[in-house]
C-alpha cells in the first residue's frame, strides 16, 4: 500500500495513474518480476507518457486516455483527464521512460519483500 498504492489500484483499491494490477499476471514472476525491477522495459498500451505542446505555448503531459479526430484527451499524474482540441495541438510526443520509479524494492528487509509478493499475488481482496 505504501509504495504501489498512490498508482496503482488491486481490488478497488489505489490510485488510477498505472495500470490496474487486479486482472495483471501477479502469480507469474517472470511477468511480475521485470516490471518492477525495471519498469521502462515494458510499458503497457495506454501507459506512455505523452507531452503535448499547444498551439498557445502550453505544455501538457499525462497518459493519452483516448484520441479522436477532433479530440485528444490526456490523464494527468494526479488522475485529471485534459480534454484538448485537436486543432490546439502543435505537436505531441512520447517517452521511453515509465512514470514508475525505479528502485521500488530497494529499503526493504527479507521479510518485507516475502511480505510484499504474498500479497500481490493473492487472488482475493483481504478482509478487515
Amino acid at each position: 500500500m505504501q509504495r504501489c498504492s498512490a498508482c496503482h489500484k488491486l481490488f478497488h483499491k489505489g490510485g488510477q495513474i498505472g495500470p490496474n494490477l487486479t486482472h495483471y499476471q501477479r502469480n507469474d514472476l517472470d511477468t511480475l518480476l521485470p516490471g518492477i525491477l525495471d519498469p521502462s522495459r515494458e510499458i503497457r498500451e495506454g501507459f506512455e507518457h505523452m507531452q503535448v505542446r499547444t498551439r498557445d505555448g502550453r505544455l501538457l503531459s499525462g497518459f493519452l486516455s483516448d484520441r479522436t479526430a477532433r479530440l485528444l484527451i490526456l490523464r494527468g499524474i494526479d488522475g485529471r483527464d485534459v480534454v484538448i482540441e485537436q486543432s490546439q495541438v502543435k505537436s505531441i510526443k512520447g517517452s521511453s521512460r515509465s512514470l514508475m520509479p525505479e528502485g521500488l524494492l530497494s529499503g526493504f528487509s527479507d521479510q518485507q519483500l516475502r511480505d510484499f509478493f504474498a500479497y500481490l499475488r493473492i487472488g482475493q481482496p483481504i478482509r478487515n
